[in-house]
């Protein structure tokens, strides 16, 4: 058997779909898995020790079941982004139990499910990358990444970044390590923006908080190290589960008041 696993949207969709690959490597070793994504996000799955095949843009094959080009006529196509079936979208949203869902439809709609179907596990399992990153500076004790860069998707379009100076200047004591380029410069404000998704999820393993927007930098801090970490979405435009760990369930605030008294918790 020879699974062809696609998916060919952002970068925290790739990232996303990292734990569900283990799982259906694990659970069926003796199956054939080749991957497809775009050429920029090869990257993320790279360490996976599975072949990457790349992706060119065709907007019909995103959000479909029909194999793409590279698919063997053999193989078994396995379409893993969130939105492949509207009814698994509506019910689990952007979670693992979503990913595990869509495994176990494509396998029902090919006829496989008597051989290939996923357990439901009770929680939800960390993002894992199994090549150590080089970091080029020390990570502060009292650190909090933020992700003030662009949103790719539609679920957020506040301005963060218009708000970092009036932040960092309200909690001296803590280091915002931005993710993208800053608009205000200060002792307590790092740039970031030259790190890759690797580099900023090994980075984030060092932080004690996170301020975040939902998008491929939020996805790359779902590592075990921050599990238990506090985490708060700024901004989203609509009501949406994320990865969720109902241990730790994360704040949500509309605007920078919410954050600030977000942040003051970390602080204290």
């Amino acid at each position: 058997m020879h699974f062809f696993i696609h998916n060919s949207i952002h970068a925290g969709d790739i990232i996303y779909t990292r734990p569900i690959i283990k799982a259906i490597k694990e659970s069926f070793p003796d199956v054939k898995i080749t991957l497809e994504c775009l050429e920029a996000n090869k990257y993320l799955w790279e360490d996976m020790g599975l072949p990457v095949m790349t992706f060119k843009v065709n907007r019909r094959y995103f959000s479909t079941t029909i194999p793409t080009p590279n698919c063997p006529s053999d193989a078994v196509f396995i379409n893993l982004w969130f939105g492949v079936y509207t009814d698994i979208l509506r019910t689990y949203q952007l979670t693992y139990y979503n990913t595990v869902h869509t495994f176990n439809r494509f396998m029902q709609e090919k006829g496989l499910s008597h051989l290939y179907q996923l357990p439901i596990p009770q929680f939800t399992p960390s993002i894992e990358f199994y090549s150590k990153q080089h970091l080029p500076m020390e990570v502060a004790e009292n650190s909090v990444l933020v992700e003030n860069g662009e949103v790719f998707s539609k679920q957020n379009n506040y301005p963060l970044n218009d708000h970092l100076e009036q932040i960092a200047k309200a909690f001296p004591e803590l280091v915002f390590y931005c993710s993208a380029e800053p608009t205000f410069k200060a002792s307590n404000v790092v740039d970031c923006s030259k790190l890759n998704l690797l580099q900023l999820s090994e980075l984030s393993n060092y932080c004690k908080g996170f301020v975040v927007r939902g998008s491929g930098v939020n996805a790359a801090t779902f590592t075990e190290p921050n599990r238990f970490k506090p985490r708060c979405y700024v901004g989203m435009t609509r009501p949406m589960t994320i990865w969720l760990d109902n241990r730790n369930p994360p704040v949500e605030v509309k605007d920078v008041t919410g954050v600030l008294s977000f942040l003051q918790t970390l602080a204290s």
